[in-house]
């Protein structure tokens, strides 16, 4: 058999103490080459070296494992342009690893939508997440250990390989015990309502979903709300302009928004038309459907319900200057149009949709201009809003900033 090693794949898992309700894992895939090869696009011949190191690294919470945030950096890619992808790790923000976990990382990240060792790597990342849970917990001390018995949930042994399957004898003794299978209930450490404006691309969804994932909240996405009926109005062949038809529409729609895997699935009379309502003439034309008064006010009763059942992070472009006047809490997040742009693309990309630069830069800037001049709940910086501009940060600055401010917000309610 030849020996003449021409290849290696590496992937190294580590976990760092993060708290005693977090911890941090970090992942890197490594693929070399240790012979010379001839690119595949360009033709031309490299030296032997790494081809691939790409290095991903993710908060999870404690005892549920719910990633709060993720990102990728990739020092080593053969093409430049793989480096535009490093952002779909943001997808599997809100993913709890439990049973599901591996079919929603694919369905999240699969084919064009993120990047194939991206991929495999927080696969491989997740399962290792589940190890280190149980390493954090015997490596406590006796009277800690105790303490924090009630926070794993043994039952997820079962199944994960042949020593532990149902029909065996390790499986038949763990759950043979009297209620050995314990559902972590999250308590928020605030319930206020949270409000995150501003314009297309400053990145309202991403942080508003990371930020409510963090502080145990529910994200609602009022966006969706109006892209919904935009969709529908389309189909039916409403005009956009049609005030009167469309607040019935909305009116008489059931819509239910669920926060899942990761995701907001939006669900109007048992169609899920989550991928739907994301495409970019949707997206314009939600602008327009929701500048008609009428419309904003039959959805009005639907975004404050859900107030009414706990704390809430909530984004769009009205949130604490209409809909949450008295929110706890507003946020205004601005960014730079071309940032906001480049933003815009990369996430169409990680959907598979190539679009030109320059067009989605006009469509932005359009955008802006309807939301802003429109004569109902125009785009405003709510009174008492903190200010951030998104322009050069990471996620993590971002919602790292209003953290602080929730969590000033909780000192104070104990006060």
């Amino acid at each position: 058999m030849a020996d003449r090693l021409f290849f290696t794949r590496n992937i190294s898992i580590e976990a760092f103490e993060n708290g005693p309700d977090s911890f941090v894992i970090r992942g890197t895939l490594t693929d070399e080459r240790h012979l010379p090869f001839r690119h595949y696009l360009s033709g031309e011949m490299r030296e032997p070296g790494k081809v691939h190191d790409i290095i991903v690294e993710m908060e999870i919470s404690m005892p549920e494992l719910r990633i709060v945030s993720a990102q990728s950096r990739m020092p080593c890619v053969p093409n430049e342009n793989c480096r535009e992808i490093r952002g779909c790790v943001e997808k599997v923000v809100g993913l709890s690893i439990k049973r599901g976990f591996v079919k929603a990382v694919r369905d999240l990240l699969g084919g064009t939508r993120g990047c194939l060792h991206i991929t495999q790597l927080i696969l491989t990342m997740g399962s290792a997440a589940a190890q280190a849970l149980w390493a954090f917990h015997s490596s406590r001390g006796a009277a800690e250990r105790k303490a924090r018995s009630k926070d794993l949930d043994a039952a997820m042994l079962v199944n994960s390989c042949w020593l532990w399957r149902p029909d065996g004898p390790y499986a038949a003794k763990l759950l043979g015990k009297k209620s050995p299978v314990i559902t972590p209930v999250i308590t928020p450490v605030i319930t206020p309502v949270i409000t995150i404006d501003g314009p297309a691309g400053s990145g309202k969804s991403t942080i508003a979903r990371l930020l409510a994932a963090k502080l145990g909240l529910t994200y609602l996405d009022t966006g969706a709300l109006y892209r919904a009926v935009a969709l529908l109005a389309a189909e039916k062949g409403i005009a956009p302009d049609d005030g009167k038809s469309l607040a019935e529409l909305a009116a008489g729609l059931d819509i239910g928004l669920k926060e899942a895997e990761g995701k907001t699935l939006v669900v109007v009379g048992g169609r899920d038309i989550s991928d739907e309502i994301r495409a970019e003439k949707i997206s314009m034309l939600a602008s327009a459907v929701s500048a008609r008064p009428e419309v904003r006010q039959a959805l009005l009763p639907v975004q404050r319900s859900f107030a009414r059942k706990g704390g809430i992070v909530c984004e769009g472009r009205d949130m604490g200057t209409v809909v949450f006047p008295d929110a706890q809490l507003k946020i205004y997040l601005d960014a730079d149009i071309s940032e906001r742009a480049r933003r815009r693309r990369l996430e169409l990309a990680g959907r598979g949709v190539e679009t030109d630069y320059e067009t989605i830069k006009a469509e932005i800037a359009r955008r802006d201009r309807q939301d802003m001049d429109r004569g109902v709940a125009p785009l405003r910086v709510p009174e008492g809003a903190v200010i951030i501009d998104t322009t050069g940060l990471t996620i993590q600055e971002v919602t790292g900033a209003i953290m602080r401010h929730a969590c000033n917000l909780r000192a104070n309610s104990k006060q």
